[in-house]
Parts: C-alpha cells; structure tokens; sequence
C-alpha cells in the first residue's frame, strides 16, 4: 500500500521537473502560502453542507416563494378521493409499472380487477398525470432558483477575490513564478465553496430525475471536481480561478431564465435568456478557448516546463470546451424553436415527465410549462 501511494503521489508526475513536495509543502516559516493538498477533503463535508442548506432554504423560502408565485403546488399523487384506498392503490400500482403510460389491453385489465369502468380510470391517469407534473414544476423551479443563488454567491465571491490580482487582467500572470506562487485565504476559500458546491451537484443529480442530457451533465460535473481538486494539489490554482469565475457568471442567467419561466413570466425568461446566450458566446465560445485555453495551451508551455499532471489538467480543460459546444447545440435548438414556433421548449427535459402524455380534453390540468435547456452548472 505504501508503494503505491508513493507512486500515485510521486513529483515526477504532479510537479514541474526539479521541483519536490518539500518545495511547495505549506509551513509558517515560508513567506509564500502553499496549497494544502489535504483541504481537498473538505469538500466532502462541504458537500454535505450544501445539501442541508438546499433543503432548508427550499422548505423555508423558495417553496412558499413559488406558491405565492403560483408555481405548481406540493400535493402528493392522490387525485380521486372518492374512490376507495384500496381501489386507489391498485391504481397508483398499476400506474407505476407502466410509468403512466396504458395500453387498451393494460385499461381493460385494470377495469377488471378495480370493477372500474376504462372512462373512470382514464379520468383518474389525467388528474394524477396533472397533479404529478404540477409537482414536478414546483421542483424544478425550487431547483433552478437554488442553483441561480449558489451560481450568483460563487460568481460575487469570484469577483471580489480576484478583483486585485494580476492574473485576472493578464492571464500569463498564471505561469510566472510557477510553483512558487502564494495563495492567500481569500483564494483558498472561493475555491473551497466552488469545490463543495460541485460535489454536492453532483450527489444530487445521482438522485434527481433523469435528463436527456444526464451522462453529459455527470461528465460536466466530475471534469470540473477534478479540475479542482489536481489544480490545487499542483498549486495551478489562478487558471483554475479564472475557469471558475467565467462558468458562473453565465449559469446565473441561465437558471434565472429557468426560473423566471417556471413562474410563467414569459416576458421576463426571454429578455434573461437573451443575456444568457450573449454571455455564452463571449465566455464559453469566445473568452475560454481563445484567452484561457489559448494560454494553456500555447504561453504556459513558453513559460515553464510542462509536465504530466499539466497535460492531464489540458486534457481536461478540453474535454470542458467540448461540453461547450455540445450545449452550443441545444442552445441554438431553443432558439431556432422561438423563431420558428414563437416558443422556448425544453430540449433536455426528464425522460420521465408525465405531461406528455396527458390528454388535449383534460380541463383540470395546468397548461404545458415549458423550460428553457439547461448547460452546466
């Protein structure tokens, strides 16, 4: 065991060449502050942390926020009370082992067992189809609008600690004196907060349902923990800053959008959306591959000697812009469909949303809310 910790941790791998753990081991008695690779930990708790606090924040604010919005409402699937629990559980039995989705043979076969008439039970799918939706309404909007917080948290914090550092304004900032760069507590606490922030998205999405987009989004998540967590135990912690800084600025709008489309305040979404994309060309297409990938890429190597954990981390960083015009794609989908069609649909929506299928002649079900796509987080 300990041989191999000797070799996953080796400096020939993680360090610039000549350069030992001993060299950047944080110490009170150095002037500059090293990054200490065992906070990397911390995000393991911070995680959980923010997982608390999401549900304490949605139980307490954002819940009754959305109702007062009139967005969905929390009532559980139990639509038709005058039919007999019994009967009932069959029902909700039944609709659970065909996802909501019936045959003419699969209704007969219910009719015969509940002594339910096919009409009866159809009215029964409706009204539970929209109860479900409008719950699955309410929790996206609680959703979007805690990640629109965590997003607009980050990207303040991001602002305020890199105001005044050189890297921000000249990105070459990032490579000079490389390893022996200091980190201040500022630096360390924003990367922290981003770091827990990630690893709880990531936990939740494991629980969440399902999007078109799922692998995609875990791939998102993972690449970005990893970015992280390698960045600061190489101490290439200002590219790793300036990645962070220009991802969250972009996510604010976009779930805004989200939220603001959930509470049907079309208007709204749209002129949100509109920022949204404009920022996404300047970020993610234009500002990170050809300012800060350009410089990884092409000025570190100029600079300092590169090495294999600097490799990995490119690597990375590649992947990401990758992802970029994946989501490039949906994007320009939702906005082909406002053109054309004169609305926004959701081109990742949960694989298993009920509304779908519910029926054109059901009065009692809330009109189709559709959602605008979402990238990253």
């Amino acid at each position: 065991m300990r041989s191999l910790l000797n070799w996953f941790w080796s400096p020939d791998f993680w360090l610039p060449p000549g350069i030992n753990w001993q060299d950047i081991e944080p110490s009170s008695d150095k002037v500059l502050k090293y990054p200490d690779y065992k906070d990397v930990v911390y995000a393991i708790p911070l995680a959980i942390a923010f997982i608390a606090m999401r549900y304490i924040v949605q139980q307490m604010f954002l819940i009754p926020f959305a109702l007062w919005l009139r967005v969905g409402h929390p009532t559980k699937i139990s639509c038709v009370n005058l039919i007999p629990p019994k009967t009932d559980k069959e029902l909700k039995n039944a609709y659970e082992k065909c996802k909501g989705k019936f045959s003419h043979k699969e209704l007969e076969a219910v009719s015969k067992r509940t002594d339910l008439e096919i009409r009866e039970i159809e009215r029964w799918i409706r009204l539970t189809k929209s109860v479900e939706r409008r719950r699955t309404k309410l929790t996206k909007f609680c959703e979007c609008a805690w990640r629109a917080i965590c997003y607009t948290i980050s990207f303040s914090i991001g602002i305020l600690v890199l105001w005044d550092k050189l890297w921000l304004w000249n990105v070459k900032h990032c490579w000079y004196d490389y390893p022996h760069q200091s980190v201040g507590e500022d630096v360390r606490f924003y990367y922290l907060f981003g770091g827990g922030y990630y690893c709880s998205l990531l936990i939740t999405q494991l629980f969440e349902p399902k999007r078109k987009d799922f692998w995609e989004m875990l791939l998102h998540h993972l690449v970005t923990i990893l970015l992280i967590a390698f960045s600061w135990v190489c101490n290439l912690v200002r590219i790793g800053t300036l990645v962070l800084v220009l991802h969250d600025c972009v996510d604010i709008f976009l779930e805004s959008a989200k939220v603001s489309k959930y509470a049907n305040k079309e208007k709204l979404a749209e002129g949100i959306f509109t920022i949204f994309i404009l920022l996404w060309i300047v970020t993610r297409l234009c500002f990170y591959p050809f300012y800060v990938l350009h410089s990884v890429i092409y000025d570190a190597p100029s600079i300092l000697p590169t090495f294999h954990a600097f490799r990995m981390l490119t690597g990375l960083l590649i992947v990401l812009q990758i992802l970029h015009v994946f989501w490039t794609y949906f994007i320009l989908k939702i906005v082909f469909n406002i053109l054309m069609k004169g609305k926004t649909e959701d081109a990742r929506s949960c694989t298993e949303s009920p509304s779908s299928d519910l029926s054109n002649d059901d009065h009692n079900a809330m009109p189709r809310g559709t959602t605008i796509s979402s990238t990253d987080n």
